[in-house]
């Protein structure tokens, strides 16, 4: 025959802690009753006296069935953490998400239609939820007709970078071109700053608009003015970068209209002077 489970122990434990409830109401009594009969000097010194011993009596109790069932609780412990610990793992990717989603709104990294870009996707955020960010992708300024999801965990150990101002539409664009050391450079750079002045102009409105009430903030932000960096390149090539004001959703057809515009000029240029 199967063997009984032995209950000697787990009986002990139970005689031992009714035992300590009935010395718990003994000494209960005992204290009401020393209560009742002393003087005290006033309502309030007795309610502290009466407090006091309610106290020590809920303590001694505490301690005394940690005491006497500290062996279960232990087992109890144990397996409350192997429990635990078997649903962090088994949700890792979900508790990180929601961190991620924490981190995202705490640190008001974006805000829906900013355009952002996290682990080489760039998008304008169309929607957020407690798991994923959702982006509709733009590749080299324009949009490719994906949606993309972007789980929020990359955002725990992923940089963010917005394109845009205070979560408006205004951003800065940069482009670079290269020319021959020989040619005159200066007139590379009067065609660009020219063009960009041409097409930049209602941009430019909007998004200096947006920079002084940003920069009345604290904050110190590059001037809406169309600028350029000549760069050394190598010993035969010059790089000119523009930076210019654009809206977002125009960024790429401004750089275009300037690249165009520049491109047209310099030619008209090269034009003038192989005639001569």
């Amino acid at each position: 025959m199967p063997e009984l489970p032995q209950l000697g122990p787990v009986l002990n434990q139970l005689i031992a802690s009714c035992l300590l409830f009935a010395g718990l109401v003994l000494f209960q009594f005992a204290c009401n009753t020393w209560i009742k009969n002393r003087q005290f000097h006033s309502a309030t010194y007795r309610r502290k006296w009466s407090l006091s011993l309610r106290n020590l009596r809920l303590l001694i109790l505490v301690i005394g069935l940690i005491l006497i069932w500290a062996t279960e609780l232990r087992t109890a412990a144990i397996s409350a953490v192997a429990i635990l610990a078997a649903i962090v793992i088994g949700t890792k990717e979900l508790l990180m998400c929601i961190l991620g989603s924490v981190v995202k709104t705490g640190s008001n990294a974006f805000r829906l239609g900013d355009r952002i870009l996290v682990a080489n996707v760039e998008g304008d955020v169309v929607d957020q939820s407690l798991l994923a960010t959702q982006l509709q992708e733009v590749i080299n300024g324009q949009y490719s007709g994906r949606m993309v999801s972007i789980p929020n965990s990359l955002f725990l150990n992923q940089a963010i970078f917005n394109s845009t101002l205070a979560g408006g539409k205004a951003t800065y664009g940069l482009f670079t071109v290269k020319i021959d050391r020989k040619l005159d450079w200066a007139v590379h750079e009067s065609a660009l700053l020219k063009a960009a002045a041409t097409h930049c102009q209602l941009s430019k409105e909007k998004i200096t608009a947006i920079v002084d009430n940003l920069e009345k903030q604290g904050m110190s932000l590059p001037s809406t003015e169309p600028r350029t960096l000549v760069r050394v390149e190598d010993k035969d090539t010059l790089s000119i970068t523009l930076r210019y004001p654009a809206n977002v959703e125009d960024k790429l057809r401004i750089e275009q209209d300037i690249l165009r515009d520049y491109l047209s000029q310099t030619q008209i240029v090269a034009e003038a002077t192989s005639s001569e």
